[in-house]
């Protein structure tokens, strides 16, 4: 079972052909209007994986279903000032071009996901850390286990701090341009 959630909707889907209908019909609705964050858990409190619709590109946030950190987003290497918005929960989410990947890719990582409640790993991941300003690249193979990769500066990726807020978990070191909700 799949639960899906955007904005103020919601729905859930017992197969992964269900899921990906869903996400075709929502993608189409979401480039006549508002590109819009679409998460997809597995099963009742389960891991979630959060996908842009709506672009040419999109972003995808890993969020545990515990609620706790690691956090993942995508890399997608572009290193501009640029931002890609999208709607979540009824607000504007900005992420930098550099988590970026064609919404192609990302949903081929949906789907895989869905299957297998894994990272894609065609796909390139940064650890987001939440009591910290700060992402590090991450592979699947290493979720859950600390990494030796050297840390860059975030700036933005609230998404996963909001919905870790939404789960009743603390949200540290949060900057008011990136997301004003609860701190610790």
């Amino acid at each position: 079972m799949h639960h899906i959630s955007w904005n103020d909707r919601e729905a859930r889907e017992d197969t992964i052909d269900g899921v990906n209908r869903l996400l075709d019909g929502l993608h189409d609705e979401f480039r006549r209007g508002d590109p819009t964050l679409v998460t997809v858990a597995r099963g009742a409190g389960g891991d979630s994986l959060s996908i842009g619709l709506g672009n040419e590109r999109s972003v995808l946030n890993y969020v545990r279903g515990d609620g706790n950190p690691p956090y993942y987003t995508s890399a997608g290497g572009d290193d501009t000032d640029e931002m890609l918005s999208f709607r979540f929960g009824g607000e504007w989410s900005e992420f930098p071009l550099r988590y970026a990947i064609p919404t192609a890719a990302a949903r081929a990582a949906m789907t895989h996901f869905c299957e297998t409640g894994a990272l894609w790993d065609a796909v390139a991941w940064e650890e987001v850390l939440a009591d910290k300003e700060w992402a590090r690249p991450a592979s699947p193979s290493g979720l859950g286990s600390a990494s030796p990769f050297r840390c860059a500066p975030v700036g933005g990726a609230p998404h996963a701090r909001l919905q870790a807020a939404r789960r009743g978990r603390p949200v540290c070191g949060t900057r008011g341009r990136d997301w004003a909700g609860p701190s610790c």
